[in-house]
């Protein structure tokens, strides 16, 4: 279970023995949201930080770089295969990402 307590952070717990399993996930602003992956081994959370950040969900510490945006991320989520992440922000872009970070960008 994720749960947000401070604005800043969100915080993992064990659903059964309600004991916090890993560290906060820090960002510099509120966090709006998190997801796990299918596998549960990684989170994604999202924030009015304007970025992205991929979680190891046994140890808490981030995976890569912040994925980032021009403006405040409203959502985020994992492919289904969990090779790709795709964001969406109010800088009216939406984003695809590979999981270590690197952007894809439109073929032209």
């Amino acid at each position: 279970m994720i749960k947000k307590l401070k604005a800043h952070r969100s915080f993992l717990w064990d659903a059964v023995s309600g004991k916090q399993i890993v560290p906060g996930f820090r960002h510099d602003s509120y966090v709006r949201g998190a997801i796990f992956s299918k596998d549960e081994t990684r989170i994604l959370t999202f924030s009015l930080d304007n970025t992205v950040r991929v979680w190891d969900a046994a140890t808490g510490k981030q995976i890569g770089r912040s994925l980032t945006h021009e403006g405040e991320v409203n959502g985020a989520a994992f492919s289904k295969n969990g090779a790709k992440i795709l964001t969406w922000s109010y800088d009216n872009t939406a984003r695809l990402w590979d999981v270590s970070g690197k952007e894809f960008l439109p073929e032209r």
